[in-house]
């Protein structure tokens, strides 16, 4: 016996060992080992390593890197870095170093020859430091003098993956994300700021200014903080103004209020002055009235006119853009959707008592291209679809998408695209309770600036308002964007900007992205700001070369710099894992019947490639339940609308493949009658809930907008006013109306309703109406 339970400890021993050898083969095999010494100066070293393995718990975190500088084969200093920026690049964790160098070179370093620098990546494993992998930097010479370089920027603009992007079958298009590095270098020497700058202010004075939004109580405090705020903020400018410094101030609620325009007088004493009388209209200000970011943005904007000098908006708010959508023209630039009308082959089901059969039909369409097209500084107004959230805006003929959601939020994003286009940075305070402060939007809004937004309470706002201003009057390179021609013609097909930048007014063939300032300190170089991205629509499979890369920049003596950047190259290709398709794009089901007929999808799948086999297990799904379900491939009709039907499956080689196609469920309508043949008016009276629509379906396929399917009249007479099926009286004249409802020819494609052809679609209805005694003189006269 004891030689058994030996025998077995040591096979479980041996088992052991082989499992974790075999499991560091696997976390070798899987893990996102790579590093990189990205500057090497005389002022600093900067890299990054990536995280040194998957699984084990805190196996997947860099503890520390000794970075090891030889020459000729000696190892002559070895340094340990500990403190890392830790940021997600395509999905893979990079431990951003950066050492300061300044006097940490080894003295017998030999200046005159080559040498190397490597990085050994440490992790904890349990109680144990590991080593995990090395990365290197070979022939790296650097010139023997001390004396403080220029400060400038590099940079490095890649796709997120260089190939492997597919074309989205329901989209049209791939999306392709853009991620952009900015890499300062040398130093500043002097930290004092010597670029003359311009400022607005944008207070916010809505009546919510003195309310606590948690319990909607008096907070008359927090108005007088954020004045307070302010004007620390304004003493330190007063403090660090130079000669050519401008400032304006711009108050305001559901209107713009008092505003102070920028100083015209740029000496010293007179910004002085200027910035204490703007002291002075801040201790004036009431709250009252709604919050109009679009207003007070684009006075912003309207202030910097033609200015070449930096420019800065801190912006404070507590509250969500909200003005009640009272808007007129605003200028847009960018890349939209456009409604294009499109010829579709339609599947129409039509029964006859018991026999249905599919027909087909050549139906066109309007729908929003997959396509976007530029609009460079169209002065036009927005305008939204209630029904649907639609937010679009016609020009040259054309309609176009600008988005969905609130008409508020719409304008607020041109306001600030505007600013970024002009390169003015905005800086958004979000003063107030969760909830009542879109902290999102507001970060939205001065991203795409190139600025960061942060929220604010009352025990911190004027510590916000003094780091703001900090970033702003320190010594920095400014104006800082990446541009990339996104409109090449050797492109294989369409590129569009997604998201993330905002279009070159000047040149609307490039998109650019605006990153934050970069502030430098004596003698210092600044470590690397975060990655930035954006992202792009291409609609064909190809290679696309991106050649026309710049970095564009106002440096510390106020000169603009433009740096190439090195081509990037992005592969897209067609979406090959469809591997079966319906017959039609679309289907339409008219319902005449109770219950619905149940419909056969089966037989409208097909193989994609011809010859080809269809998975045995297919999964079918309905995006919208309340129109039709689908279970096995055989739909039951459940209300009128439109829906997705989804079928997914596997491939032969274990790959994902769907299709989908459209549904329009629609009722039939056999005639429409009034509910009685007269009526007495007492009042003013909405005579569509007296109209009856006759159908053989049941009740769950009602119209969704029975007022848009009727046509009503007369529209006027000398007793009753008609207006969309509401009557009303016309002075105090008495007698008989008839009035008269009509069933409308439906839309292909807006409405939900067919009309049988020997349907009644005439209806009439008597209305009696008093006089002022509500008794009618010779009734059967006027009858």
């Amino acid at each position: 016996m004891r030689k058994k339970l030996a025998f077995l400890l040591i096979f479980v021993i041996i088992f052991s060992m082989s499992w974790q050898s075999a499991l560091k083969l696997t976390w070798a095999d899987n893990d996102k080992k790579t590093g990189e010494f990205e500057l090497v100066s005389e002022e600093i070293i900067s890299g990054y390593a990536g995280e040194p393995g998957v699984g084990g718990g805190g196996g997947e975190s860099v503890e520390y890197i000794d970075i090891q500088i030889e020459q000729n084969g000696t190892t002559l200093k070895t340094i340990k870095v500990e403190d890392f920026e830790k940021e997600y690049l395509s999905g893979k964790k990079h431990y951003n170093f950066s050492v300061n160098m300044s006097s940490n070179w080894p003295t017998n370093l030999d200046r005159n020859q080559s040498f190397k620098l490597i990085g050994d990546v440490y992790r904890k494993v349990g109680k144990d430091i590991q080593h995990q992998y090395s990365f290197n930097k070979d022939n790296i010479k650097i010139a023997d003098e001390h004396t403080p370089t220029t400060a400038s920027l590099d940079f490095e603009v890649k796709p997120s993956q260089a190939s492997g992007y597919l074309i989205d079958p329901e989209t049209e298009v791939a999306v392709v994300d853009i991620n952009a590095k900015i890499i300062p270098k040398g130093v500043a020497g002097d930290g004092t700021r010597q670029t003359p700058i311009d400022v607005v202010f944008v207070f916010d004075t809505s009546g919510s200014m003195v309310l606590n939004m948690k319990n909607r109580s008096s907070d008359k405090d927090k108005f007088n903080k954020a004045k307070e705020a302010a004007k620390s903020a304004i003493d330190k400018f007063r403090e660090s103004a130079i000669v050519g410094d401008r400032f304006a101030f711009v108050p305001f609620e559901i209107d713009v209020g008092s505003v102070t325009k920028f100083n015209s007088n740029t000496t010293e004493s007179g910004i002085k002055t200027h910035l204490n009388s703007i002291k002075s209209s801040i201790d004036t200000l009431k709250a009252d009235g709604g919050t109009n970011y679009y207003a007070a943005l684009s006075k912003a904007n309207e202030l910097f006119g033609s200015s070449s000098k930096p420019k800065y908006v801190i912006f404070l708010t507590d509250g969500r853009p909200d003005t009640y959508e009272n808007y007129s023209s605003t200028k847009i630039s960018g890349e939209f959707p456009k409604m294009e009308k499109t010829t579709k082959e339609v599947k129409v089901k039509e029964c006859f008592l018991i026999w249905c059969e599919w027909k087909t039909k050549t139906q066109t369409e309007e729908k929003w291209s997959s396509k976007k097209y530029p609009v460079n500084g169209a002065n036009v107004p927005l305008s939204r679809n209630k029904n649907n959230g639609e937010i679009t805006f016609n020009y040259n003929g054309n309609k176009y998408l600008f988005g969905k959601g609130d008409m508020d939020y719409a304008y607020a994003r041109v306001a600030a695209s505007n600013l970024a286009t002009k390169g003015a940075k905005l800086y958004s305070v979000g003063f107030g309770s969760d909830g009542d402060v879109d902290m999102d939007f507001l970060n939205e809004l001065s991203n795409l600036t190139g600025a960061f937004a942060v929220k604010g309470e009352k025990s911190n706002i004027i510590s916000i308002f003094e780091s703001i201003t900090n970033t702003i009057i320190k010594q920095s390179i400014r104006d800082i964007k990446v541009k990339v021609n996104i409109k090449d013609p050797s492109f294989p097909g369409n590129v569009s900007l997604n998201g993330g930048a905002v279009i070159d007014e000047t040149n609307p063939n490039y998109a650019v992205l605006n990153f934050d300032d970069i502030q430098y300190e004596d003698d210092k170089t600044p470590s690397p700001p975060g990655a930035k991205s954006f992202s792009l629509n291409i609609d064909e499979p190809g290679i696309y070369t991106f050649s026309d890369v710049k970095l564009i920049y106002t440096d510390i003596s106020n000169e603009t710099k433009t740096v190439e950047g090195a081509p990037f190259t992005v592969t897209v290709l067609n979406n090959k894992n469809v591997g079966m398709k319906f017959n039609a794009d679309k289907y339409e089901i008219d319902v005449d019947s109770d219950p619905a007929p149940t419909i056969d999808f089966t037989t409208e799948v097909v193989p994609e490639t011809e010859g080809g086999e269809l998975p045995a297990d297919i999964t079918w799904t309905s995006s919208n339940s309340n129109v039709a379900t689908i279970n096995k491939g055989i739909l039951t009709p459940i209300g009128v609308g439109d829906a997705q039907i989804k079928i997914t499956a596997v491939d032969e080689e274990g790959n994902p493949i769907q299709a989908t196609t459209m549904i329009k469920v629609n009722v039939v309508i056999e005639g429409i009658k009034f509910d009685a043949q007269s009526y007495s008016y007492d009042g003013p009276m909405d005579m569509l809930p007296k109209v009856k629509f006759i159908q053989s379906a049941n009740a769950n396929f009602k119209l969704p907008d029975p007022r848009n399917a009727l046509q009503w009249g007369p529209a006027d007479s000398d007793i009753v006013k008609i207006e969309n099926g509401n009557v009303t009286r016309k002075g105090e004249a008495s007698g008989f109306q008839i009035i008269t409802v009509k069933l409308k020819e439906p839309h292909p494609t807006n409405d939900y309703y067919k009309i049988k052809p020997s349907a009644k679609t005439e209806a009439s209805a008597l209305i009696k109406v008093n006089g002022t005694s509500k008794i009618i003189e010779q009734p059967k006269a006027q009858w």
